[in-house]
């Protein structure tokens, strides 16, 4: 169990129905998986940014709806745990929540992207905003000076778009 090396596991795929049980039990998965590969230091990062997305695909996404499910995609390189998920909702408009203003202290929602991008070094949508592609660094460290060169996951149909704080 090598830190070091540029592919400490074979990528993780799952697909999970629209419950938080299911959630709950595929980011126990994920802390399960990092904490054997001695990836520790992104273990916070990887597993909070998990339970957010994936809470996110089921409670907006997929609007709670058990026969819909969320897939999900996560991959370690040498620098970058790369985190993708995607629901079978609508998507949503993530071009205006870029610049939209901080919830109020007592709203029970409306953080999700903001701690995505408090822990991601890069956050990428596709164009309909049903799939999410994260990027975190394997240190542990929220945010790097750079991005990473080739993304691991993304295409002609994907946007990029980076979360403002």
């Amino acid at each position: 169990m090598n830190p070091g090396r540029a592919n400490p596991f074979p990528p993780l795929s799952r697909w999970i129905p629209s419950r938080f049980e299911a959630v709950e039990a595929l980011a126990l998965e994920v802390r399960g998986l990092l904490a054997t590969h001695g990836l520790q230091a992104a273990l916070f990062a990887v597993e909070l940014s998990v339970r957010e997305g994936l809470n996110n695909a089921v409670r907006h996404g997929n609007r709670g709806d058990e026969a819909k499910r969320v897939d999900f995609n996560l991959s370690c390189g040498r620098k970058w745990i790369c985190v993708r998920i995607k629901d079978e909702g609508d998507g949503f408009n993530w071009r205006e929540k870029r610049g939209a203003p901080q919830p109020d202290h007592t709203s029970p929602s409306g953080r999700g992207l903001r701690i995505l991008a408090r822990y991601a070094s890069r956050i990428r949508f596709n164009r309909s905003g049903n799939q999410v592609t994260l990027w975190l660094l394997r240190d542990g460290r929220s945010k790097s000076p750079r991005t990473p060169a080739k993304p691991a996951v993304g295409g002609a149909n994907v946007r990029s778009a980076q979360i403002r704080k």
